[in-house]
């Protein structure tokens, strides 16, 4: 259960059980609300600061983005690490660059599973079927791009879509290329290794189980075939599209 867990990516803090306890107690008495901590005008500043750090470290930029979100999202971060303050804070993530990283991953939580949407992948099947028995000879390779692609739950998906079409429509002459582009680092690491506890993947239908993934203990792994048909890069969409 415990390496299921580190495998979702969304694990804050990895402890050892004798440092649990001391832990909690911090956790449960930080302040999350810093109005009363700090005046308006110093808290602006700061925050700016924190934005231009951030900026610096991941080419995002989160005064971009809604301030409330942003502000709480910061606020859990120094709850975590044991950080009272904006100051303190902002001097943390010039020392650490990783820490801008985890700050905007945990801004923008991706929320993505396999086969998301079950009506879009009806639809998105049909397009594919139809455009692979309508293809010609003259392009033996079909490229797609997907931006935003978060972990490949839903990138590799589609790839299961072409492996299927190509297969019953006997389509050997033809190929696919997908380039799969993500702003998280950490997201896009996980994409290339696409190794997926077993529970992540009761939205695939059990023949695709079967003919696209291969079991790895409690986990399953999208087939090395597949995964060479798939390209995963980081992309900021917006500056650099």
């Amino acid at each position: 259960m415990p390496k299921a867990a580190l495998l979702t990516g969304s694990v804050d803090l990895t402890l050892s059980s004798s440092d649990i306890g001391s832990v909690l107690p911090r956790l449960l008495e930080h302040p999350t609300d810093f109005s009363e901590l700090l005046t308006q005008e110093h808290r602006s500043d700061e925050y700016g600061r924190i934005y231009n750090i951030v900026r610096n470290n991941t080419a995002f930029k989160l005064a971009d983005y809604k301030s409330a979100t942003v502000k709480r999202r910061i606020a859990r971060r120094m709850s975590l690490l044991g950080i009272y303050t904006l100051e303190d804070y902002a001097e943390y993530l010039k020392n650490y660059k990783e820490e801008s990283h985890l700050l905007v991953r945990d801004t923008f939580i991706s929320v993505t599973y396999f086969f998301r949407d079950k009506d879009a992948f009806s639809a998105l099947e049909d397009i594919i079927n139809a455009s692979i028995n309508n293809h010609n000879n003259r392009n033996k390779i079909i490229r797609c791009w997907i931006p935003g692609c978060a972990s490949g739950e839903e990138v590799y998906s589609i790839a299961m879509l072409f492996e299927e079409a190509f297969r019953k429509q006997q389509r050997a002459d033809l190929e696919y290329m997908i380039f799969a582009s993500d702003l998280d680092d950490a997201a896009v690491e996980r994409a290339r290794i696409a190794l997926y506890p077993s529970s992540e993947m009761e939205t695939v239908p059990k023949e695709f189980l079967d003919l696209y993934t291969e079991k790895i203990g409690e986990q399953r792994r999208i087939k090395k075939r597949i995964r060479n048909r798939i390209v995963f890069t980081r992309q900021n969409v917006i500056e650099d599209p």
